[in-house]
């Protein structure tokens, strides 16, 4: 009877520790992910792999915050926006950062680096292409 209680507290100790545990994602698990929530179109979910104080870079711009990001995200991809289907070429990362090449079928590509820190986005730099030329051009 002991022994049953005892392994029960610890299975529960375990269960208990297991979420901290899962949010340690590696920066190439967060990228597949974060990828993954941008083809559902889910901005609740992209929002929610960044820290709170976290910054996206791009050309001209830097957003400062989850809220703020949370906001340029809907802008982006919301449901008023239009679809872009972007999609993972190559994903690397060594330590804490990581980096996705991408491209939207007869669109824009670019690569996105980031910093990832106790499992969330602490910055993001965005590095966006032209739409491709067609070919013959």
């Amino acid at each position: 009877m002991k022994t049953s209680i005892l392994a029960a507290a610890a299975g529960l100790i375990l269960l208990a520790a297991m979420p901290a545990l899962a949010r340690d994602f590696t920066p190439e698990q967060i990228i597949r992910r974060h990828m993954a929530f941008g083809a559902r179109s889910d901005t609740a979910g992209m929002a929610g792999d960044y820290a709170e104080d976290a910054v996206i870079l791009s050309a001209g711009s830097v957003v400062r915050g989850k809220a703020a990001i949370r906001a340029s995200i809907d802008r982006l991809m919301g449901p008023k926006a239009a679809k872009m289907d972007f999609r993972p070429v190559k994903i690397t990362h060594d330590g804490n950062v990581g980096i996705v090449f991408w491209q939207v079928p007869n669109g824009p590509h670019g690569e996105d680096a980031f910093v990832v820190r106790h499992g969330k986005i602490q910055v993001q730099a965005v590095f966006m292409g032209a739409t491709p030329s067609a070919p013959g051009h």
